[in-house]
């Protein structure tokens, strides 16, 4: 549970247009998260994470500071100066689900020469709305689609029996594009 919580905001004062820290109100996040772990032979583990999450505001009023007239979560466009209710716009990047599984397997190498592991992840992140304070039909684009990426890293720790490691990893193997913001001049427009 939050009161007091701050987001992020544009503040327009005549023709000048800077951002400002708002106090929104009040807000309750909740969720869980899972971490599991087999190992079906020692050399092979394989992990799995997931987490889920919720958040919305329980209140979230702030002072609509542009010339355009905003929408309220009641439905009632607001104008310049009027107290405008955005408890119903979603949590800002918060997805969720998110969740990834690892396989990592183990060389079967010598002590002496150092020990070497192969590591293989998937992780995902659930569709996440970009905006602080915008409510979706305000803001096209908003939403930022979910996206999966495949990692991998290969590692060899003590080098040939010495205190020298070595690791080589690689991200977005697949080459994913996915977009992580959206800069909102729809409302400006």
């Amino acid at each position: 549970d939050y009161t007091d919580m701050q987001r992020s905001a544009q503040d327009q004062n005549g023709t000048q247009a800077g951002a400002a820290i708002l106090t929104a109100g009040s807000a309750a996040i909740y969720g869980f998260e899972l971490e599991t772990m087999i190992k079906p032979f020692d050399s092979l583990s394989v992990s799995l994470n997931y987490a889920y999450n919720h958040g919305e505001y329980k209140q979230f009023n702030i002072q609509n500071t542009s010339a355009n007239p905003a929408l309220s979560c009641t439905g009632e466009k607001v104008t310049t100066g009027g107290s405008v209710d955005l408890s119903c716009v979603p949590f800002q990047y918060l997805p969720t689900h998110q969740g990834s599984i690892n396989a990592r397997y183990t060389l079967p190498l010598n002590e002496d020469i150092g020990t070497a592991n192969i590591s293989l992840t998937y992780s995902y992140v659930g569709r996440q709305y970009s905006s602080s304070y915008t409510r979706p039909e305000a803001e096209p684009g908003s939403y930022l689609d979910s996206f999966g990426l495949a990692n991998a890293s290969a590692d060899w720790k003590n080098v040939m029996g010495s205190n020298f490691d070595i690791q080589a990893f690689g991200t977005n193997l697949t080459n994913k594009e996915y977009r992580i913001s959206n800069s909102n001049v729809w409302t400006g427009l």
